[in-house]
């Protein structure tokens, strides 16, 4: 198997993990994370909202037809990161906004 093959396999192996946690979520997790979404539009890695810097990072549409199911009426969600000097790491999951 070639490194780059292996690193597919992996991405894939993560997607599925992601919406595996999702799916294995009580159900009052998940309706305040999609309570979170609906209001704010965006959650991190670092509110409480159940989602880690993994899930964040192999976010899918799988992920996001299984909010959708759940009540989150927003647009499709977007995975970013930045690193802060001051704090380290931080993953956010949000709508695309279109903003002129």
């Amino acid at each position: 198997m070639s490194l780059i093959s292996s690193y597919l396999e992996e991405e894939v192996d993560m997607a599925l993990k992601t919406i595996d946690v999702l799916h294995d979520l009580d159900s009052d997790v998940v309706e305040d994370l999609v309570a979170i979404l609906n209001r704010y539009g965006i959650v991190s890695d670092e509110d409480g909202s159940c989602l880690d810097s993994t899930m964040i990072e192999y976010w899918n549409d799988e992920c996001d037809s299984f909010l959708k199911s759940h009540g989150y009426h927003g647009g499709e969600l977007k995975s970013t990161g930045n690193y802060f000097d001051f704090h380290g790491a931080v993953y956010a999951q949000g709508k695309i906004m279109n903003i002129y």
